[in-house]
């Protein structure tokens, strides 16, 4: 262990001292096969540092570093200069504790990249086949026009997020990025409750369907005697999701009969509403009984025998209207 370790100490102030005196000595661009004589002499002192302490590792690493900064041009055999920016490695080499099998790995790939054809020039056979895959279809689609919507929201969200840059100018931050997913998935979310509600709104809209619905059913014309006798066969028999169906119907043709309302197939709730707007008690009543209605037949919501009952009774109120 001993020996070894004096052969490195050896070899480290002989081979590398010799490098790292040329590099530091010269004012102009080293000759690139001294460069990866130097690239080869750093691979070789990670392997050998992995015996040493830990101390004596990020001692002579941080010293390989400061050698390395000073390399920042090569010049070729043909008089051309290229520069160098060794700044990742540098990096790599100055953590502490050193990571000596992935300094070792990049270094590997780093000599590796000197067998690569640099110079290699590209015939007519290789342009054919690079036109024969770009011809693929994968690589041939016309790219979607967004819809209106799409660009309205596009356009909502990046105005609020300039607005929130202003608040946050590090948006680059972890705390900018958790921030914009936040802001974007308060969006959607918004979004999906607005579009929901307006599926909901449009739903109630064609409530008299049911009515449409039941007669195909039946065969015949519903009346509010017949639409309240199938009403409480079907609460009966615990169905009452259609229950409230014919109950409701058969108020709206209770009003028809007594000449409070005109009750058309083909009208909406806001229509029958807007229909008895001279009558506010009849309002308040009705608007209840169609709620409770939307909520239960477009809604899917549970009911229960008891609240089936309330219902119930909230209707008998209101066929009690004159």
């Amino acid at each position: 262990m001993l020996r070894h370790g004096l052969l490195l100490l050896i070899w480290f102030c002989l081979g590398w001292g010799t490098v790292k005196t040329a590099v530091a000595q010269s004012d102009t661009p080293i000759p690139v096969a001294d460069y990866w004589q130097y690239i080869t002499e750093l691979r070789q002192l990670v392997v050998e540092l992995k015996e040493q302490p830990a101390e004596t590792q990020t001692t002579q690493l941080a010293t390989a570093a400061q050698t390395l900064e000073k390399l920042t041009a090569v010049s070729l055999p043909d008089g051309q200069t290229l520069p160098l920016d060794h700044s990742f490695l540098t990096r790599e080499l100055q953590t502490d504790p050193p990571d000596l099998p992935r300094l070792k790995q990049l270094l590997d790939g780093w000599l590796q990249s000197r067998d690569l054809e640099w110079d290699r020039q590209f015939d007519g056979s290789e342009i054919g086949s690079l036109h024969e895959i770009l011809s693929r279809p994968e690589f041939n689609y016309e790219e979607r026009e967004p819809t209106t919507l799409e660009q309205w929201w596009n356009r909502l969200r990046q105005r609020f997020l300039e607005f929130v840059s202003q608040l946050f100018p590090d948006s680059d931050s972890p705390t900018g990025q958790l921030l914009d997913r936040l802001i974007t998935f308060l969006g959607a979310a918004a979004l999906v409750v607005v579009l929901a509600y307006a599926l909901r709104s449009i739903l109630a809209d064609f409530t008299t369907q049911a009515a449409l619905v039941a007669e195909a059913e039946t065969g015949e014309n519903l009346t509010a005697d017949l639409a309240l006798q199938r009403a409480q066969e079907l609460s009966a028999g615990g169905d009452y999701r259609t229950a409230v169906r014919y109950l409701y119907l058969s108020a709206l043709l209770l009003l028809e009969e007594r000449g409070l309302l005109r009750y058309n197939r083909y009208l909406t709730n806001r229509e029958y509403l807007r229909s008895i707007a001279h009558k506010p008690d009849l309002v308040v009543i009705l608007r209840d009984v169609i709620d409770v209605f939307d909520r239960v037949w477009y809604g899917f919501e549970s009911l229960n025998e008891t609240e089936y009952r309330r219902y119930a009774e909230r209707v008998a109120t209101l066929k009690e209207q004159k």
